[in-house]
């Protein structure tokens, strides 16, 4: 006896049978995935530089 131990594919289609997925597929949708990913990726570098600053700071110690 095999028991699924990754529930996903479950929760996927439970969702989809009450209607609460969206298929992301117009012009503005893709825009909008576009534009939130380039501010992620800004929010990303500013991250590491960060991240780098403190490391070199304890470093210098």
């Amino acid at each position: 006896m095999i028991k699924s131990i990754s529930k996903t594919s479950e929760m996927k289609t439970k969702l989809r049978q009450e209607g609460k997925t969206t298929i992301l597929d117009k012009t503005e949708h893709i825009a909008a995935i576009l534009t939130m990913n380039k501010e992620l990726e800004k929010f990303r570098n500013e991250y590491r530089e960060k991240n780098r600053r403190v490391i070199f700071d304890i470093q210098k110690m």
